[in-house]
């Protein structure tokens, strides 16, 4: 049986990738420790160009859920940046707005990392969001004037009374 490069991967998480396939399959002939160094670094450029993603909550302390579109962050992540999906609402350094338009009352979280190949993406209709961690579901009241705002653009928005 040959293993795979996630195999590998799973069970060597202190290599890189790279490493981790060529000793794995063996399929491709041996290359100078340069020649995987560049391809390493250019597979790594490639990732950062191309991947953008919601930043991710880096302590349990303070999670909020966006109403609008259930994205979990820090309050300070959300003053900070701002909700990746809502920019329209203007969180960021808007400590009222932070407070506002998101809540602490959430259900559940979803590490959503490609969307388009997510059923659970596709369940909870996140398909077209950024990357990052999502409530399943979240529980508040936005502010009357920002209902009105969202309505009258057509924008759903995700929280339960």
């Amino acid at each position: 049986m040959t293993a795979s490069c996630n195999d590998v991967l799973a069970l060597s998480p202190s290599r890189s990738p790279a490493d981790a396939c060529m000793s794995a399959t063996h399929s491709h002939p041996p290359q100078s420790t340069t020649t995987m160094s560049r391809m390493r670094d250019e597979d790594d450029l490639e990732l950062d160009e191309n991947f953008l993603h919601a930043d991710i909550p880096n302590t349990f302390r303070e999670l909020r859920a966006c109403m609008t579109c259930s994205l979990i962050k820090t309050f300070t992540q959300f003053y900070d940046t701002g909700c990746e999906n809502c920019a329209f609402l203007q969180k960021a350094d808007n400590r009222q707005r932070v407070a506002e338009c998101t809540s602490a009352y959430f259900e559940g979280m979803i590490a959503m990392m490609q969307p388009k190949e997510s059923w659970v993406a596709k369940w909870q209709r996140i398909v077209r969001l950024t990357p990052g961690i999502y409530a399943v579901s979240v529980s508040g009241e936005l502010p009357d004037s920002i209902k009105r705002f969202l309505e009258d653009r057509n924008i759903p928005y995700r929280v339960q009374n």
